[in-house]
């Protein structure tokens, strides 16, 4: 940049500078000459002012010739020589005079100082101090001792000139360096940099610039930068940039810019103000960020596609889990009914069979759609009071029969050191302890199976706890483990086969444990059996003589059953065997409901009839679950005549539940319907009802 980076034009500049310098040296010659001329003792000669007069012309002309830039500058060399020559002359001609050495001195100075380089300085200075000793050797000797004090006077000038032309010259060689080497920064940058005085108007510019708007180079001088906006400033703007660059010193932003062919295109824009000398000037910096905002657009867009297809994936899950849980409520309610019938052995084993295989097939479901919400990341981990002895007792006993039918030995061990209740999930300990389990179970023919719990660290307020699974089963070969976390992955392909399972468990596991900050474990040989294990570090309840039983199981009273089957409940169920199967359910509580095929048949006989509770289907025709909720908020029931909802799904997954809740429901109810889900589910509005009555 002009001043600050580098010359980008400095031919033109110089030509521009010869041409000034000339007219000024000869406006100077013709007035030194008018003076000398009124000097006494002056024998000046008119034909040496007219040369050098002549010298300055001659300067001025050539300027505007195609004189290539080092043949100009040899000829101002020349006459630099040829001038010097013509003073030292007139100088020795007049005697040594005082103004003439004056002059002579001056000269020295000017002509000196002029040289680009310490070599070309040395030989001017030579030749002077050599002209001078001529000089006098010329002159008459009464004036020696004259000439002797200029030579004396012109030797001291030259020494002091040498050391500061050397002084300059390393200067300017430290300038230009730097100044090239920030010229080459500007010119290989991608930014195109323009310097404008305050008023916007282009001082100069990078090639950069030049190329980015369609210029020529020298076409961008005298330029307003504004005009390159494609919107011009409101003052408001404009006031308040100006606003934050003179506090700052510093302004970006992204601007849409116009290039010379009127195109638009987007750029980020940055302003710094600077000083130099005694001039504010502007650098702006243009970048153009196109393709940036393609390639943002690109992953915008691949965003949204990606948000799409895990949407997607989420409906298809939930959409699975529907079609899927849906029979098998039917399945599975109508085997507990009949299980409750009197039974020949042979159809008591066939209901078993179908119960096992169901709650099989449920187990098979309830992985995937974790191993969904985990991949996800919308498992969420509960954190609630766990009495330890009490849960790993109950998957103990949940276990123990399966161990017990393939003749397997199972024992339980809790560390006693273990008296406190811990704050976790229980839900998803349990999930990995089973699945643990149910594993040892099916890979160990002969031998036992032990659960264990052991305290190996604890502080005020935690407690360091190892889980551990110990079969005699067949084991594991170890270049195998590494594989066993695998999703969809056995270590033995024929074990799917021979064993049946999806080779989502033990992923699931490792993701459950570490979702809890733990770690799972293994230890294996083959034929020898295996240890699965994991560490949790879980927070400690403290005893202050009030226990929380969290796991206590529900306990109803007659007078409380009294209470339910009291309970007036509306069915929205569009299908028939599950109409058929919550019938039967509720029967067990002395309960007929009403039931009506879809949403639409739902909220009319809400405007006529009231019902205490209604069981929501969400997947229904003409109007599904969560609109016909919003429907019924709609009628303008008064408080104690809106019925009290809940959801009654095979959807599991955490956004359907969250947007029952906005549609007001109070409940949730997953398929297939258990009857201890369902009677806690009645206690629970029962109590609701109760209350408000109160």
């Amino acid at each position: 940049m002009r001043g600050i980076l580098s010359d980008i034009r400095p031919l033109n500049r110089g030509i521009r500078f010869y041409r000034l310098m000339s007219v000024f040296s000869a406006l100077s010659i013709l007035a030194f000459g008018l003076l000398f001329s009124f000097l006494d003792d002056s024998k000046e000669i008119w034909w040496d002012r007219l040369l050098v007069f002549n010298y300055s012309v001659f300067c001025f002309l050539i300027s505007f010739t195609n004189i290539s830039k080092p043949l100009l500058f040899r000829l101002m060399m020349v006459m630099f020589y040829l001038f010097t020559a013509q003073v030292i002359f007139i100088t020795g001609y007049n005697n040594f005079g005082f103004y003439y050495i004056m002059g002579l001195l001056l000269t020295l100075q000017a002509v000196s100082i002029s040289f680009r380089n310490t070599t070309q300085a040395v030989y001017y200075l030579l030749y002077f101090n050599f002209g001078v000793v001529v000089a006098i050797f010329a002159v008459d000797e009464q004036f020696y001792s004259q000439g002797i004090y200029a030579l004396s006077a012109i030797m001291l000038s030259s020494f002091f000139l040498f050391l500061i032309i050397r002084i300059k010259t390393n200067f300017q060689r430290n300038v230009k360096m730097q100044k090239d080497l920030l010229l080459s920064v500007v010119e290989k940058t991608e930014d195109a940099i323009f310097l404008t005085d305050f008023e916007g108007i282009i001082q100069d510019a990078s090639k950069t610039a030049a190329e980015l708007f369609g210029y020529e180079l020298e076409a961008l001088c005298d330029l307003d930068i504004t005009d390159f906006r494609n919107e011009k400033l409101t003052p408001e703007q404009d006031f308040k940039g100006v606003s934050t660059l003179l506090k700052d010193r510093f302004w970006n932003d992204e601007v849409e810019m116009r290039k010379k062919d009127g195109s638009i295109f987007p750029t980020f824009l940055s302003i710094s103000w600077i000083h130099r000398e005694n001039e504010e000037l502007l650098v702006y910096r243009v970048r153009d960020i196109t393709g940036e905002k393609e390639r943002t657009k690109e992953l915008v867009k691949a965003k949204e596609d990606a948000e799409k297809a895990v949407k997607a994936k989420s409906d298809f899950l939930a959409t699975m889990s529907h079609e899927i849980r849906t029979p098998m409520n039917g399945v599975i309610g109508m085997a507990d009914l009949l299980n409750d019938t009197a039974l020949t052995h042979d159809q008591q084993v066939f209901v078993d069979t179908i119960r096992m295989s169901g709650q099989n097939l449920l187990v098979i479901i309830n992985d995937i759609l974790d191993f969904s919400k985990i991949e996800s990341g919308k498992m969420v981990m509960q954190n609630a009071p766990i009495n330890l002895k009490k849960m790993m007792g109950e998957v103990f006993s949940l276990m123990e029969i399966g161990a017990r039918s393939k003749g397997l030995a199972m024992f339980f061990d809790c560390d006693e050191k273990i008296t406190d209740e811990v704050l976790g999930d229980e839900v998803r300990i349990k999930q990995v302890l089973i699945n643990l389990l149910g594993n040892a179970i099916k890979f160990t023919d002969k031998g036992n199976i032990i659960l264990s719990a052991t305290l190996t660290g604890k502080t005020r307020n935690e407690y360091r706890l190892i889980f551990a699974v110990t079969d005699t089963g067949i084991g594991i070969e170890e270049d195998k483990i590494s594989d066993l976390f695998e999703s969809f992955t056995q270590v033995d392909s024929s074990a799917t086969r021979k064993f049946g399972g999806t080779g989502l468990g033990l992923s699931i596991s490792k993701r459950l444990i570490e979702a809890m900050n733990g770690q799972i474990n293994v230890r294996s040989a083959p034929n020898r059996g295996s240890t699965f294990s994991f560490e949790l570090v879980l927070e400690r309840v403290v005893d202050d003589g009030v226990k929380i039983d969290v796991s206590k199981a529900l306990d109803i009273s007659s007078e409380m059953l009294s209470e339910i089957s009291m309970l007036k409940i509306c069915v929205a169920e569009d299908n028939v065997i599950n109409q058929h199967v919550i019938r039967l359910l509720l029967a067990n509580f002395n309960i007929r409901p009403t039931i009506v095929s879809n949403g639409m048949e739902l909220v009319e006989l809400i405007k006529e009839e009231y019902f205490d509770v209604v069981l929501m289907d969400l997947q229904m025709p003409q109007l599904d679950g969560i609109a016909a909720a919003e429907e019924i908020t709609k009628l303008g029931l008064a408080s104690n005549k809106i019925p009290k909802i809940v959801a009654v799904s095979a959807n599991v997954m955490e956004e359907e539940r969250i947007r029952c809740e906005q549609a007001g429901m109070v409940g949730f109810l997953n398929k297939p319907i258990e009857l201890d889900g369902l009677q806690e589910t009645l206690v629970m509005l029962q109590n609701l009802i109760g209350s408000k009555e109160m």
